[in-house]
């Protein structure tokens, strides 16, 4: 196991490499970065990586001050920030990624969570792509939205891969068919997702490549369902197998078995039929897989994972587990301050992003180094426990301006561990969400 400082040598290294290759990750190589300034290269990744809540005025005399060094104004920072290219900060993250491998698995499997969350932007009325705009008359056109898909390792508690696309015309499908075919890792890997995200197109991607899925979808009774005509039993929990048949043909020989073959429109996205061709059969082979939650809601899930060696009841918690996700979400907005953007313009916000996704999972190594020094649970003892990721993201947040001793770092994060308890569960808080302004900030 890594330790906090080992960690934060890994990604720093990753920075000072990236200053000596400076050309590959600016808009105009040969020119930007050439001349000695208050803010370096280094300094703007670092800067990126530091930013909190505060205005862009007092983050910088936080970060300058903390070296005993003159701050840059707002004017010069942006301008500095301005010559990063679109490669600069998914290349940090894919490289600390690849520097700390995933080796955590279930059963073999690599767990990784697919979902998506919206991202309040400021408002640009020169914006039309990322503009979600209201049904009715307004005297506001409507609200600017980004949507963040990513893939997280639920074992590991790291982001492993993302893709940002505008929210008026996100398709998370699409998204993570993008994401299975660049996905990293070695061995065996189990894409579980709710259900946003099913399709036929992106089922056959991930089982030509030897992968598994396990899709959480809307209930038979539903219109336009997965499940629909597949015959399957009116209640109750059950396993059952089945075998379907994708074609772009519409004959009636097929249209009469809709539990078998599967229609597809000329326009429906698949990418293992041409559009034209009304011959090609894709076979599909699924798991349609009933379970019944605690307060007795049915949940209807599809995977392709063999039933000798998942039951039922390792699919309802490999479900159960797609949670973590969610929590990651709320850790990114919140204790990492996604929420509080420094920019109105869309670039940089994206930078933002891959920034904050680099420090969920800094953090979350760091409280892995730091759990895994915790005293394992005896035998009928009532508690595990836990580091909380906010306290590591605070200890990350003050390693980027100084070097603090291995010891000091797990003697405070150990001093602030929480029991684990099971089985909680809280009635989701619905309210109205809007981007924090970027001025009146303290």
């Amino acid at each position: 196991m890594l330790n906090p400082l080992r960690i934060r040598s890994i990604l720093f290294s990753i920075i000072s490499d990236m200053n000596a290759n400076v050309h590959n990750f600016v808009c105009s190589p040969g020119k930007d970065f050439s001349r000695l300034r208050k803010c370096s290269f280094n300094d703007v990744l670092l800067f990126l990586l530091a930013l909190e809540n505060h205005s862009l005025s007092k983050e910088l005399n936080q970060y300058f001050f903390s070296s005993n060094r003159s701050a840059p104004s707002s004017s010069a920072f942006i301008q500095q920030r301005a010559k990063l290219n679109t490669h600069a900060l998914t290349f940090l993250f894919d490289s600390f990624n690849r520097k700390i491998p995933f080796r955590k698995t279930f059963k073999g499997l690599h767990l990784i969570a697919c979902d998506g969350t919206d991202i309040n932007l400021p408002a640009d009325r020169h914006d039309s792509v990322n503009l979600v705009r209201y049904k009715k008359n307004s005297r506001i056109p409507g609200y600017w939205q980004m949507h963040l898909n990513a893939c997280y390792d639920l074992l590991e508690k790291r982001y492993l891969d993302a893709v940002i696309q505008p929210r008026p015309s996100f398709s998370e499908s699409a998204a993570l068919c993008t994401m299975v075919q660049r996905c990293p890792l070695d061995g065996d890997v189990l894409y579980v997702a709710d259900r946003g995200f099913p399709s036929y197109n992106l089922m056959a991607h991930i089982a030509c490549g030897g992968q598994f899925f396990l899709f959480r979808v809307s209930s038979p009774f539903c219109d336009n369902s997965f499940l629909k005509h597949a015959g399957l039993p009116l209640s109750g929990e059950y396993d059952r197998d089945l075998s379907l048949c994708i074609t772009r043909s519409h004959k009636n020989k097929y249209r009469k078995h809709p539990e078998t073959f599967r229609c597809l429109a000329r326009r429906k996205a698949f990418d293992f039929i041409p559009p034209d061709d009304r011959d090609t059969i894709f076979p599909l082979a699924l798991r349609a897989v009933c379970v019944t939650l605690g307060n007795e809601t049915p949940e209807y899930l599809v995977t392709n994972l063999p039933k000798d060696r998942f039951p039922v009841e390792d699919i309802k918690e490999l479900y159960r587990m797609r949670w973590g996700i969610e929590t990651s979400f709320r850790s990114l907005k919140y204790s990492l301050s996604l929420n509080c953007l420094h920019s109105v313009k869309r670039s940089f916000i994206i930078q933002e992003i891959y920034a904050k996704m680099v420090m969920y999972n800094w953090a979350s190594l760091t409280a892995a180094s730091a759990e895994h020094r915790l005293p394992s649970v005896k035998k009928g003892a009532s508690k595990d426990y836990m580091i909380p990721f906010s306290e590591a993201a605070l200890i990350v947040h003050r390693l980027i301006f100084t070097r603090i001793t291995n010891r000091c770092i797990l003697e405070q994060l150990l001093a602030k561990k929480i029991p684990i308890r099971p089985g909680r569960s809280f009635p989701r808080n619905v309210r109205s969400q809007f981007a924090r302004s970027l001025n009146n900030r303290g």
